[in-house]
């Protein structure tokens, strides 16, 4: 799953990744079911910041993707354009890379 929030020109892109105000879930997202890594990733030139996220099946993802939590983040007031889309996992090549380290199994 891939998030993008474009964020307006007026804000501050040096404190972004550690504002609670604009990224209102960045200490909730740690403890979500299924969450394996959340990666965030900034392109300060366009005032674009990504999440990249991997979930242990797409049951969790789905689950993710019916939450409170989900639905507040597109609904911020402080963010515009919010997109989300989900992809597969390619998992013979991410293997090959080491993408993955070990597949987590649910308890």
């Amino acid at each position: 799953m891939s998030v993008a929030i474009p964020i307006p020109p007026a804000s501050s892109t040096a404190s972004l990744p550690s504002s609670q105000e604009t990224v209102p879930h960045a200490d909730w997202s740690g403890a979500l079911p299924g969450l394996i890594s959340k990666v965030w990733l900034a392109d300060a030139t366009s005032n674009t910041f990504r999440s990249v996220y991997t979930w242990q099946d797409r049951a969790a993802y789905e689950a993710y993707m019916r939450s409170e939590l989900f639905k507040a983040v597109g609904s911020h007031p402080n963010l515009s354009n919010v997109t989300s889309r989900g992809f597969e996992v390619m998992e013979e090549l991410t293997r090959q890379t080491r993408g993955l380290a070990a597949r987590t199994v649910a308890a």
